[in-house]
């Protein structure tokens, strides 16, 4: 990208975050302008009904995104899979959706599989996951928002994160990493910022080779995670987007 960027004809840089223009200007000698990524308002707001066949009275953590390379996958579900069946038991009351972009998926892509490749606990000792595995149009996707009570994305790496501030137009507090281009809006006053540590990318596209990423501490997903489903009045203080 340095090299596309630093060419005579490229005369301007638009990002969608401070964190990618901060990252823009280290590298090039050009101006850097940033245009955030926006909401459709009409489709997420906080007045939104919650699709009925989605809401029920658990407590629900929301995962929104891509899993397509295991678990060298940016998004980082593999860790939300571990944290979320080592911290619940399957007698609590609380459960996670799991909205999977197919977009992403090669041909004969099973969640099932993918789940199961990952050796988590048995079915019988772990909280319930819940796979949404039907296609929803964009005007549909904050009615699923406003059937969970926070979305977690431990993400290794975002340019800007539509799903974290789809969420929060919502009223959903967010729990992601600490690092990335949504900490430009996602802050540990209106959310929760996941402790991380660099590591190589491993997504096996040329899009990120020679790139570095963080990924997000398991440890601290479980602890965030138990806070939220402990402590609910905390939320109400959470999800703001000023």
């Amino acid at each position: 990208w340095k090299r596309i960027l630093s060419h005579p004809n490229v005369t301007r840089v638009f990002t969608p975050s401070k964190f990618l223009a901060l990252g823009a200007l280290d590298e090039l000698d050009k101006p850097v302008d940033i245009i955030p990524h926006g909401f459709d308002p009409r489709f997420f707001n906080p007045l939104i009904a919650p699709a009925k066949d989605l809401k029920t009275d658990e407590f629900t953590f929301l995962f929104v995104g891509g899993w397509s390379q295991g678990e060298k996958d940016r998004k980082g579900l593999p860790i939300l899979l571990r944290a979320f069946t080592e911290e619940f038991k399957k007698d609590e009351k609380v459960r996670l959706l799991v909205k999977i972009n197919t977009s992403y998926n090669p041909p004969g892509y099973s969640f099932a599989q993918a789940i199961e490749a990952l050796k988590l606990k048995p079915m019988e000792q772990r909280a319930k996951i819940v796979p949404i595995d039907q296609m929803l149009k964009h005007s549909d996707m904050g009615k699923m928002y406003k059937a969970a009570d926070v979305l977690v994305i431990p993400t290794k790496g975002e340019a800007f994160c539509m799903p974290a501030i789809e969420a929060m137009a919502c009223g959903l507090p967010v729990i992601t990493t600490d690092w990335g281009g949504q900490t430009d809006y996602v802050t540990n006053k209106n959310g929760w910022l996941i402790k991380s540590d660099w590591i190589e990318a491993q997504d096996p596209t040329y899009f990120y080779e020679g790139l570095r990423w963080k990924e997000p501490s398991q440890e601290h997903l479980q602890k965030l995670m138990r806070q939220a489903f402990e402590q609910r009045k905390e939320l109400e203080g959470k999800s703001r987007l000023s």
